[in-house]
């Protein structure tokens, strides 16, 4: 049923005027289909890359889904784990997991939010701050993979008997 849907919207998708100058670098069917691995692999993918703090980081998700051959909606979904609520909690998290990674006190400013005292603050922390989205987009991502890898039995049993 799943396969179903995902291949009338790959339709829809691959007859796209902007997506057709791509040709079939995105609208290789196997990158929209769903099994085990390309869900693993996207959701995984999805999840790493939301902790990558740049804006339009779904793009470079979906290059990276088109490289790795992962599932690009599952991509493009699970990326936004990374959304304008989550995101302070995420990087102050990665800020902390890098100071302690790096052994660097973490720095406490008060700024007001301006793009000038952004800049100024991030040269002082950029290290570990970027360290610690490394580190926990790559854990997160295999946590993920393993994840969706063990549950897969369970999951797939409950949409191919419609429970969902």
């Amino acid at each position: 049923m799943l396969n179903k849907m995902l291949k009338h919207y790959y339709k829809k998708f691959s007859h796209n005027k902007y997506i057709v100058k791509f040709g079939d670098i995105v609208c290789a069917e196997n990158l929209w289909h769903f099994n085990r691995e390309s869900v693993a692999r996207g959701i995984a993918v999805g999840v790493a890359c939301g902790w990558i703090p740049l804006p339009f980081h779904t793009i470079l998700a979906v290059m990276i889904a088109v490289f790795l051959d992962c599932n690009i909606p599952l991509v493009a979904v699970s990326i936004w784990i990374a959304n304008p609520i989550t995101m302070p909690f995420m990087y102050y998290f990665a800020y902390q997991l890098g100071s302690g990674l790096l052994n660097v006190h973490m720095s406490h400013v008060h700024f007001h939010l301006n793009m000038q005292q952004i800049i100024i603050v991030l040269h002082d922390i950029w290290q570990p701050f970027l360290l610690g989205c490394l580190v926990a987009g790559l854990a997160s991502g295999v946590a993920t993979y393993l994840i969706i890898h063990l549950l897969w039995p369970n999951i797939h049993h409950k949409f191919k008997n419609n429970k969902w």
